[in-house]
């Protein structure tokens, strides 16, 4: 596998990164001011952690390096994504992801 992948995926993930970003700045108008500071977070670790994976294909590991960035970009920014549009999960899904989203937070 070329470790060149990881920049396309770096590509993909900032173009997600950028228009979420957006959306949250121009058209999110949660019930909860406080799910906009959340949004922003997220947004912003989102982007943060999206410029560090073009480093991978430069690491010793490239795929280890590549694919934990990835998975802590969907597990930390992903879960403050969805959180603010909580109707559309379970209610024991959404006390999952509060629970762990310290730890998913610490994994990025």
């Amino acid at each position: 596998m070329d470790s060149k992948l990881w920049l396309k995926v770096a590509g993909l993930s900032g173009v997600a990164a950028l228009g979420l970003g957006t959306y949250g700045a121009h058209m999110f108008k949660p019930d909860n001011p406080a799910y906009k500071e959340v949004w922003q977070t997220a947004s912003l670790y989102h982007l943060v952690h999206t410029s560090a994976l073009l480093a991978a294909p430069l690491t010793k590991r490239p795929h280890i390096f590549g694919g934990l960035l990835t998975a802590g970009i969907i597990a930390f920014s992903g879960t403050c994504y969805m959180e603010p549009g909580h109707h559309y999960c379970s209610e024991g899904f959404m006390k999952y992801l509060a629970k762990n989203q310290a730890l998913e937070g610490m994994g990025i």
